[in-house]
């Protein structure tokens, strides 16, 4: 079962929500990439994941960049703006029904504050989850929900982009590719590791090690399962300079090899 907050919850046989996924849908593109003109019979969700997505929708720009989303609305026409600058990564997921926090009158583009690897691994979920032949699947609609929630949740927030862990969480993101550690937040920032480790603990519950480590598994499955880049390349890309340490760091914490992973989800 999955419990959502607010006391929604969904069991694969008993729907407890008004909505209903129609598709979902990854996608990766090279720069100068253009969004093709075309009309919604859905609404629509859209989550970026790198680069920039520039859409006209019904004649109003929306430029959404990294961690933003926006949800456009049944019956509206959409169209690129103008080619991307860079290489772009999204996701789209199409649906019927409603939920209070994607159907505002007031259509705008928002930016998903503080932890989104909880965000990531439920669009990745749900990638793996839909199936076009199947059309009716509460699992996917559920997990639809969660991150619905979620959402509203990280909205509800008091975590500001003016605070200074909203900084050091992007700081985090920015550096993926390295090999991380509080040292390296308390050199940055300038602040204590005790003062960082309280400030994790406050709002996430775990230590920076362990939300580092999310990060960057995240990053590892994410890659895995929508690249062509050797587990090698996928290591080097998350901080990993030795193969045998990546293998080691991924089986510890997915209980499978990178490569045994990529087989299962790919």
């Amino acid at each position: 079962m999955i419990v959502i907050p607010n006391g929604i919850s969904y069991d694969k046989i008993i729907r407890t929500g008004r909505i209903y996924i129609c598709s979902v849908t990854y996608t990766n593109v090279r720069h100068s990439w253009k969004h093709k003109e075309r009309f919604l019979d859905t609404n629509e969700f859209i989550f970026v994941l790198d680069g920039t997505v520039h859409l006209r929708v019904n004649n109003k720009v929306f430029n959404i960049g990294k961690n933003e989303f926006l949800i456009m609305p049944a019956f509206s026409t959409i169209a690129g703006e103008r080619p991307s600058e860079s290489a772009c990564s999204f996701y789209t997921v199409a649906y019927e029904g409603g939920v209070d926090i994607l159907n505002r009158r007031e259509r705008k583009k928002q930016s998903v504050a503080g932890n989104i690897v909880l965000i990531y691994e439920i669009l990745r979920k749900m990638r793996t989850v839909y199936r076009p032949e199947i059309p009716d699947n509460p699992e996917l609609d559920a997990l639809f929900l969660t991150l619905a929630y979620e959402l509203k949740a990280k909205e509800d927030s008091e975590i500001d982009t003016g605070l200074p862990m909203q900084k050091m969480l992007d700081y985090i993101h920015d550096h993926v590719n390295q090999a991380l550690s509080i040292d390296d937040l308390c050199k940055e920032f300038n602040y204590s590791s005790d003062y960082i480790s309280k400030l994790f603990k406050k709002y996430y519950g775990i230590t920076v090690k362990q939300y580092i480590n999310q990060v960057k598994m995240s990053t590892a499955k994410h890659l895995l399962t929508t690249s062509h880049l050797t587990v090698e390349q996928v290591g080097n890309a998350i901080g990993y300079d030795s193969v045998r340490l990546f293998y080691k760091f991924f089986k510890y914490h997915e209980k499978v090899t990178p490569s045994e992973y990529r087989k299962t989800h790919k």
